[in-house]
């Protein structure tokens, strides 16, 4: 059984289940592409980071933002309490979620990425002597 990740951003609770199989495959490939195309901009702190990320998500085609955006959604709940439970499932859902919102909606986005442990996350958190665990 996978363990559900359970976070809080601006006082709403968030519960998502990691990916799995060929979808957690294919989410890590083009996450990992866009913190690529990211890093070769030379973000040099967090704003920078987050504008970079906006940025190229900005060049994507209408169907490769709506997979990015729905597939790392798809399996997350909003779950903050005194309010019913909302299921961001497609970009109906998410677009009502995150109205006016915009920012929230990329850092929950690179939230999710990060708990999943996606390659960009992992790599960064090797050390730099290519030793783990010694």
């Amino acid at each position: 059984m996978l363990k559900p990740i359970d976070f809080e951003v601006n006082g709403e609770k968030y519960q998502s289940l990691p990916h799995t199989g060929f979808e957690a495959l294919n989410l890590d490939r083009k996450v990992t592409a866009l913190f690529s195309r990211v890093s070769r901009k030379g973000s040099k702190n967090e704003t920078d980071f987050y504008e970079a990320v906006t940025e190229e998500l900005a060049d994507y085609s209408d169907d490769e933002y709506r997979w990015l955006v729905e597939t790392t959604f798809n399996r997350t709940t909003v779950v903050t309490d005194g309010k019913p439970h909302v299921r961001l499932a497609d970009m109906d859902a998410i677009a009502e979620q995150f109205r006016g919102k915009g920012s929230e909606l990329y850092g929950i986005l690179i939230r999710i990425w990060s708990e999943e442990r996606l390659t960009p996350f992992v790599t960064a958190q090797e050390p730099e002597n290519g030793s783990a665990g010694t």
